[in-house]
């Protein structure tokens, strides 16, 4: 997330961000700009969070089934 963008980014900030993700495979627009007193990528901001929650409900949901095979308490 680059925040606050309303109020200016550095001069090659962008850039050199997109590079960064390009060089560790990522895509290099895999950054969301916010502004909140614009009203600025908040929704892709939810949208991303949500995403990820998601993810971490995957990974706790296979820990829970996991104990439960092992007969683990917790």
């Amino acid at each position: 997330v680059i925040s606050k963008v309303d109020l200016g980014v550095v001069d090659g900030a962008r850039e050199r961000l997109e590079r960064i993700l390009e060089a560790e495979g990522g895509p290099a627009d895999g950054f969301i700009e916010l502004s909140i007193k614009e009203g600025q990528g908040v929704e892709d901001l939810r949208d991303e969070v949500m995403r990820m929650l998601g993810e971490v409900r995957v990974v706790l949901d296979a820990m829970a089934a996991m104990d439960e095979r092992s007969a683990r308490t917790v």
